[in-house]
């Protein structure tokens, strides 16, 4: 059983899925142990390749870039090592598609997720519809990136809801995440707006949430990849100032040149809203 350390993100460690899963191995993996320690639960949804999977100190993201395996082999036959770090994160960042990752595996744009334990609560919550998925984040990451906070958010949901007047907005993030959504749920009902909370959810629940949603919008996360990787109709936001280069580099391409999966930078709710309604006619898809 060979051990990789990589970085604890949800969406870092699904890149390195869509290749390792065609690898026909699996792995003892190992992540950080800082907060939140979510990470771990994208593993345990994917025993396919995952033996085992452990927090352990010492493995932040400035540990795992410089020892990078993909900094210095290229091919997946060529990593003998029983012990190595391997990310994905580098080689996208920089522009380069993610068939070019190890490119001697294959690339999977959908993931066998085991979420089937989640399915039926989901199921019976989730009976009307249309739903329209919203991730807003944490004050923190937005203020960092320079995004909208709950007044933003509350101005795209409501020209969706002109455009779709019997949508039901469902509320996405983990706890650290409560702050900013609280009080947009605070919003969502001073206007009389439709709303269902998942935060706090399981990952798995949340997985199981999303293939029932018939569209999403994302701040940059690994929710957002989550949902390029199901297949679902959703736009994920970048910050350009610092992923310039990452967007069109892993999702399928067939899910980009359809719009079916929407890359774009930070831009107002209106800009995004006019793409939604205008291009992707979403009004006509639901």
């Amino acid at each position: 059983m060979r051990t990789i350390k990589t970085n604890p993100g949800i969406g870092d460690a699904c890149w390195l899925f869509q290749k390792l899963i065609n690898s026909g191995e699996k792995f003892h993996w190992q992540i950080h142990d800082g907060k939140p320690q979510r990470g771990k639960q994208i593993f345990d949804l994917l025993p396919q390749i995952t033996a085992s999977c452990e927090y352990k100190p010492g493995l932040q993201y400035f540990v795992i870039k410089p020892n990078n395996m993909a900094r210095h082999i290229n091919m997946w036959k060529a990593i003998g090592q029983q012990d190595f770090s391997l990310s994905a994160n580098e080689h996208l960042e920089a522009g380069r598609r993610i068939e070019t990752f190890l490119p001697d595996l294959s690339t999977s744009y959908e993931l066998p997720f085991q979420t089937q334990q989640w399915e039926q609560e989901v199921k019976e919550r989730f009976t009307a519809g249309p739903y329209i998925g919203i991730y807003a984040s944490a004050y923190s990451t937005a203020r960092n990136w320079g995004f909208w906070a709950e007044d933003g958010w509350l101005k795209l949901i409501q020209l969706v809801k002109s455009l779709i007047p019997e949508a039901t907005f469902v509320l996405i993030g983990a706890e650290w995440d409560a702050e900013l959504a609280g009080n947009l749920r605070n919003l969502l009902q001073k206007h009389h707006i439709a709303y269902i909370s998942t935060i706090g959810q399981p990952l798995g629940y949340v997985i199981e949430m999303m293939k029932r949603l018939d569209y999403g919008f994302y701040f940059p996360s690994g929710l957002g990849i989550l949902s390029g990787l199901l297949h679902r109709p959703s736009t994920m936001f970048y910050p350009q100032k610092d992923l310039p280069r990452l967007p069109r580099t892993w999702c399928d391409p067939a899910l980009i040149e359809s719009d079916t999966f929407k890359e774009c930078f930070f831009c107002t709710p209106e800009q995004i809203f006019q793409w939604v309604k205008d291009v992707y006619k979403l009004d006509q898809k639901i």
